[in-house]
């Protein structure tokens, strides 16, 4: 899976979504391995009986991409790109 950049996307910001699971500890799970492992900060979002995991704080497309990899071999191959994304409060 390759995004590509268009010109004119500086003012936006993105986030990804690597799952949504029913029980809290598979997310809790989740998001410890990506911290640990890429050092990266993860929301933890409940919305319709499922917590969301959630790796935010990236500023292009582009920077998604060199994560995609070992997100897939981390076992997360459903990763869904969330443009502009804020948390519900």
């Amino acid at each position: 899976l390759v995004i590509e950049e268009t010109p004119g996307e500086t003012d936006d910001t993105y986030a990804v979504e690597i799952g949504a699971f029913r029980k809290k500890n598979r997310d809790l799970n989740a998001q410890e391995k990506v911290i640990t492992k890429l050092k990266l900060p993860v929301e933890i979002v409940e919305q319709w009986n499922d917590y969301h995991v959630i790796i935010t704080g990236f500023n292009n497309k582009t920077e998604i991409n060199k994560y995609i990899p070992e997100l897939a071999r981390m076992g997360y191959s459903e990763i869904y790109v969330l443009k502009n994304y804020k948390k519900i409060q």
